[in-house]
């Protein structure tokens, strides 16, 4: 199984942007080599600018065009450091002690990478569930659900409110009939069974998360809970200052994303810059982009 790589695998190229550029195209998020968009004619890698051969042309392109590094005042190598540092779940003021950059760079760039991991986020289009696998389901007061199954597949999104037909829509949409539904006592839960047809359980907080019952086939006394989909929620709200609610979606998808790949992050960041192809299409918000071009004037510079 591959894990992230240890700071010491990755350190050269944090500690040199040539490294870092070598790494970068090593990766295919920087070109090697590029057709002049203007003329088409081949053009020749100077530095981190390429230029056209032809002559009466001599178009210049920076080799950071349509990535998120195109027009930042932080190093390529730095950002990396950010990035990965981030991976790690490193916090905020020890990124700031051990990288020795600004806090607005640093928040900056943290903001970025969410984003740029909330939309390479990878669709699930089919239903999560199945035959007698287990899909714990919680609703909060931010007006957003998420649910879980053994898999560690995960399904979030935000709803206008918590009614029994908004909710069961969502259910009947998102999950496989033949599931079984852990849920607490929410009244938008009482008709899951009678409405669609899937086996539902209803633990009562107030007297515990989990309840007893006794299987009336086999005799079995079987264990309710929904304590791993109450542990998810204390981990992302946790992560979210209580007067930032407004970025709770970006945690959920951020928080999602890291568990569909819970191996090699890093190298699913690098995958994410890959397939970023313009930074237009990486958020509609132009402050962020704004914010891409203009990180801090850590080390000034100009591509």
């Amino acid at each position: 199984m591959i894990h992230t790589p240890s700071y010491r695998e990755l350190q050269r190229i944090f500690e040199s942007e040539a490294q870092a550029i070598e790494y970068l195209q090593e990766k295919e998020v920087l070109s090697k080599q590029m057709k002049c968009p203007k003329c088409n004619q081949s053009m020749t890698l100077n530095n981190t600018v390429f230029d056209c051969v032809k002559r009466a042309c001599r178009k210049r392109m920076s080799i950071f065009t349509n990535t998120i590094f195109y027009g930042a005042n932080t190093p390529y190598n730095r950002v990396l450091e950010i990035g990965y540092l981030w991976i790690i779940e490193m916090k905020h003021k020890s990124i700031k002690t051990f990288t020795g950059m600004s806090p607005t760079t640093i928040t900056r760039w943290l903001k970025i990478f969410k984003e740029l991991v909330s939309f390479n986020l990878e669709e699930e289009h089919q239903q999560i569930g199945g035959q007698d696998i287990i899909v714990e389901i919680d609703e909060s007061k931010f007006g957003t659900r998420v649910e879980r199954t053994p898999q560690q597949k995960m399904f979030a999104m935000i709803v206008e409110d918590r009614s029994a037909d908004t909710l069961l829509k969502q259910i009947e949409k998102h999950i496989h009939p033949e599931s079984v539904i852990y849920s607490d006592m929410w009244k938008g839960y009482q008709n899951i069974y009678s409405w669609l047809g899937i086996q539902h359980h209803a633990i009562n907080h107030s007297q515990g998360f989990t309840m007893k019952d006794t299987n009336p086939v086999t005799g079995e006394i079987q264990v309710y809970h929904t304590n791993t989909i109450e542990a998810h929620w204390q981990v992302i709200k946790s992560k979210i200052p209580p007067r930032e609610c407004r970025y709770l979606f970006t945690e959920l998808l951020v928080f999602i994303w890291k568990r569909q790949n819970p191996h090699d992050q890093f190298e699913a960041l690098i995958r994410c810059l890959r397939r970023t192809a313009k930074i237009s299409d990486l958020t509609n918000n132009t402050d962020i982009i704004e914010e891409m071009k203009t990180s801090d004037n850590d080390q000034t510079r100009s591509h």
